[in-house]
């Protein structure tokens, strides 16, 4: 049991209660199927369902107080023990946060934002803080994990509850950093409003969630809430925006006052870079900062991954390391999985895996691969997820188009789509002469098995959409499926 005083907690979010200091609370709960007596109870109204139309069965539980947004479902004889507050969501946030002893204030606490680029640069900010003997724990896409511990996820950024109890498992284990992936979700349904970070980086914008937040510039606001709200009522005394002002959202960022401001992504930016060599191998680059010049090699290839590493020294200079400290840190930084990630075969072929599901992040990849190969041919495998923004399809038929010499068109998480409608309206953003280099197949398997026979050695082929998933959804099906492992086995 602990004692939390909710008044004192959530100040100005309480519009009516009749609770006055510190209550015994055993947890703190938004799920009323894992509601148990002596809890805390937030109502939380949620996309499909509303915590508030639970209520009778919830006191039924002998909950210790509730949270409310409205007390229009709470029996008269029950708003004793409710606290009515005008955002349940953030006010959850605040609780969680206080639950699990304030673990932010504990970490230095570092938060991406960004289209593209989220899980590579946390784990490159992960390596550097490490390197400067700050052990990070990560929280992202891929997964939560912390030297050799490992959770698994559902989300990029998760819920309040278990954002702040995984904050608490990083401390507990010894943990002195923290590098998470912000996503607009998130940030919008304030699960991290509570963070206390040192430092915010922002990476790009691009077409993605529109299914969401309905407008560009809405998306564009909920990012930019990570600067003006987030980082701006941190409680740290140091805080850090790294920019990316090559991006043209990066200049509109919101940079509060007192916040140190970093920028990268343009020759006029804080930290620069000259490309000295780049292969299929990786990429070997001068980074400049403040009249200094020191040479950095990534095992990764791709210009955005030049960026990624700027936005993570931004980071590491953030603590007080100098950029010479920083960057050798960063040696020996070996990728993520998923993210143009190689496939050894005997075949002569260069053939990667990578994530990307959206135009700006397919584009980025399939750039990355041109500017680096010969005059090989690119098989480009993609499809596009079922049940989200169905206006990025044609779009990111004419990217695959634009780059590739072949393209293989399949299906990726269809959800509750039919796989082949989705592929249908791929089709629609390509050319009739387009059309001559397009193969389709619903059966992503097939589909890599295309690729490689129109290829030859020296060749290269993507498969992109689906990156370190190690399943498919189909209507609602989740089965085991790894794009890594099976173009593994088919290249053998």
């Amino acid at each position: 049991m602990q004692q939390l005083d909710l008044t004192d907690i959530l100040k100005n979010q309480i519009v009516n209660s009749k609770i006055t200091g510190p209550l015994e609370i055993k947890n703190v709960c938004d799920d009323h199927r894992k509601l148990s007596s002596g809890d805390l109870f937030v109502a939380v109204k949620g996309a499909k369902h509303d915590g508030h139309q639970f209520l009778d069965e919830v006191f039924k539980l002998k909950p210790t107080a509730v949270i409310v947004e409205s007390l229009a479902d709470v029996p008269t004889n029950k708003r004793s023990l409710c606290i009515q507050v005008k955002n349940s969501r953030l006010s959850l946030d605040k609780i969680a946060h206080a639950f699990y002893g304030y673990p932010s204030e504990k970490l230095f606490c570092t938060a991406i934002t960004g289209t593209s680029g989220k899980t590579t640069t946390s784990y490159m900010v992960a390596h550097v803080l490490n390197g400067l003997g700050i052990p990070t724990g990560v929280i992202g896409t891929i997964n939560h994990n912390f030297k050799n511990k490992i959770w698994d996820v559902n989300n990029t950024t998760p819920g309040s509850l278990e954002l702040y109890s995984r904050l608490h498992d990083f401390v507990e284990l010894g943990a002195k950093g923290l590098s998470l992936e912000a996503s607009s979700h998130a940030i919008d349904q304030y699960r991290m409003s509570s963070l206390d970070l040192n430092v915010a980086i922002f990476s790009n914008l691009s077409r993605d969630h529109l299914d969401y937040h309905g407008t560009f510039e809405e998306y564009f606001k909920a990012k930019d809430k990570l600067f003006g709200e987030i980082l701006k009522f941190s409680q740290k005394k140091e805080k850090t925006a790294v920019i990316n002002i090559g991006d043209s959202y990066g200049a509109k960022i919101s940079i509060p006052n007192g916040v140190t401001k970093i920028t990268f992504g343009t020759d006029r930016s804080d930290l620069t870079y000259k490309i000295l060599k780049h292969d299929f191998s990786g990429i070997k680059f001068e980074v400049g900062f403040r009249g200094r010049k020191d040479v950095l090699e990534l095992a990764v290839p791709g210009h955005f991954n030049i960026l990624n590493a700027l936005s993570a020294i931004g980071a590491g200079l953030a603590t007080g390391a100098d950029a010479k400290q920083c960057i050798t840190a960063l040696q020996g930084y070996g990728g993520v999985r998923g993210r143009l990630e190689s496939v050894a075969n005997k075949r002569g072929l260069y053939a990667f895996v990578d994530y990307a599901h959206k135009p700006d992040a397919l584009e980025n990849v399939l750039k990355c691969l041109a500017d680096i190969r010969n005059k090989n041919k690119i098989i480009t495998v993609f499809g596009c997820g079922g049940d989200r923004d169905k206006g990025k399809r044609p779009i990111m038929a004419q990217i695959a188009a634009k780059y590739s010499d072949y393209i293989v068109v399949t299906s990726d998480n269809p959800r509750s789509e039919d796989p082949d409608q989705i592929i249908a309206a791929i089709k629609l953003g390509f050319s009739k002469s387009d059309l001559k280099k397009v193969f389709t197949d619903a059966d992503r398997t097939a589909a890599m098995k295309k690729a490689i026979e129109v290829a030859e050695k020296g060749d290269v082929i993507l498969v992109a959409g689906k990156g370190h998933e190690t399943y498919q959804i189909i209507g609602s099906n989740t089965i085991d499926y790894d794009d890594v492992t099976v173009l593994t086995k088919l290249l053998t």
